[in-house]
């Protein structure tokens, strides 16, 4: 039976990811203040400590990097020939400057709407709190959010009721998430975030190289709505 290179490559992000956004500066790797590590240090580390039942090469990484739906990681070349790569976010990891690993969106430039998804079991905290980096645990930099085109999809304060179920929310989400072809992040429950009021309450955000929105935190009243995907609740009109 031939190996399943696909299920290989999943086995890679998972350790290039668990090197680069948590692990790097414990076991050992520099990393530079824009989040870069020398990819020759990170596949050592890793063919090490043999996280991978196959030998980490650099052909197999830039695949990896090509290739991963949601452009997870980057790769350069300096001019000494050395092989640089980071995640393009989710890092842990402190001192990574956010000005030199992602782009400072103005607030006239900023999408009217942004769309984050948490487990169930977040709920409260979040209505209490708002978005927190890794929410209660801490144990990100940053709040990942994605961009929401009204114009695909259906305008957040119009929502009622438990209208749509989770098919119907799959298929508004593949059509109003930009960009399209992102992989919808996991997650049992939908928070719509104002942008202008998130910009009036003093947040900045921040465009990475994938896309992916970056802010240090989203306060409680710039969530407009709610939904429990798979209910097609609005969990908004329940507090």
């Amino acid at each position: 039976m031939k190996p399943d290179v696909s299920a290989f490559h999943v086995l890679a992000s998972k350790a290039l990811s668990r090197v680069l956004r948590h692990r790097a500066v414990d076991i050992g790797i520099p990393m530079r203040a824009d989040g870069y590590c020398d990819l020759g240090h990170v596949m050592c580390a890793i063919n090490t400590r043999r996280s991978l039942p196959f030998q980490l090469t650099e052909s197999v990484v830039k695949t990896v990097v090509t290739e991963n739906p949601k452009q997870r990681f980057q790769i350069i070349r300096d001019r000494q020939g050395v092989v640089w790569i980071r995640a393009c976010q989710g890092r842990s990891i402190p001192g990574i400057l956010r000005d030199a690993t992602a782009e400072r969106v103005p607030p006239e430039a900023m999408p009217a709407w942004l769309v984050h998804f948490s487990p169930t079991e977040c709920v409260k905290s979040i209505f209490e709190l708002g978005l927190l980096p890794g929410g209660l645990r801490g144990d990100r930099c940053d709040v990942h959010t994605l961009q929401y085109d009204v114009q695909h999809g259906i305008v957040p304060t119009e929502l009622h009721g438990n209208e749509y179920d989770l098919r119907a929310w799959q298929h508004i989400l593949r059509h109003a998430i930009v960009p399209s072809e992102y992989p919808l992040p996991r997650g049992d429950v939908l928070w719509f975030i104002c942008v202008t009021d998130a910009i009036n309450a003093g947040c900045a955000f921040y465009k990475s190289h994938n896309q992916v929105y970056l802010s240090s935190k989203v306060p409680s009243h710039a969530l407009a709505q709610t939904v429990e995907l798979h209910t097609g609740y609005v969990l908004a009109e329940w507090f």
